[in-house]
């Protein structure tokens, strides 16, 4: 019987689209491309995740590879990113609807350690009874060990759990522990009938 809902947060409940938050900065079309990837698809942003670094040393680390020019630009993005990181409105329901059912819910995320700054901005985190946020514990998923921390802090049975994410990796990361779960593709609705199989 399942009685825990775990949420993945980027995707799932936040929309998390690189390209489309660094375009709220410039529409220097060269500095999108330059600075979506820089910031967002290389190594320091995993390390900030894994809490390996902090975002000075990530601004060090990316102003490396970029124009001298770009150097304001980054540091405004790196500090201020979070802002254009925005909820998924149709989610929302979904999460109020399986709290109100009595469902225990948790997220799961890997995320940096200015998830705590951002993270009560969105109504669906009111709802959760708990996070584990990859940075505070230097794991990523997925890596069993993040799933066994989540489990041992709220006492929850694997069996008991739902995982929704919408990485295919981080589902079969949590199923080698017995937590069933959902690769998110979008449609909310898809959420409520899974849990519903498996009542």
């Amino acid at each position: 019987m399942i009685k825990n809902i775990i949420f993945d947060m980027g995707n799932v409940i936040l929309d998390y689209k690189p390209e489309k938050m660094t375009r709220c900065y410039t529409d220097d079309e060269e500095a999108v491309k330059i600075l979506t990837h820089e910031l967002f698809s290389n190594k320091e942003w995993i390390l900030l995740d894994e809490g390996l670094i902090d975002e000075s040393q990530a601004y060090k680390g990316i102003c490396k590879r970029i124009p001298e020019r770009l150097y304001p630009l980054c540091a405004e993005i790196l500090m201020t990113w979070h802002e254009h990181f925005l909820p998924i409105e149709s989610t929302y329901p979904v999460v109020k609807e399986l709290k109100d059912r009595g469902y225990k819910l948790y997220t799961l995320t890997n995320a940096a350690e200015r998830f705590r700054v951002y993270y009560l901005n969105n109504p669906a985190f009111e709802l959760m009874d708990g996070f584990v946020v990859s940075a505070e514990e230097k794991l990523l998923k997925p890596d069993r060990r993040i799933y066994q921390v989540l489990l041992d802090r709220y006492n929850l049975k694997a069996e008991e759990c739902f995982f929704i994410d919408d990485s295919a990796a981080n589902i079969e990361g949590a199923a080698k522990l017995g937590i069933r779960g959902l690769v998110f593709d979008g449609d909310p609705t898809k959420i409520l009938d899974a849990v519903a199989s498996l009542e």
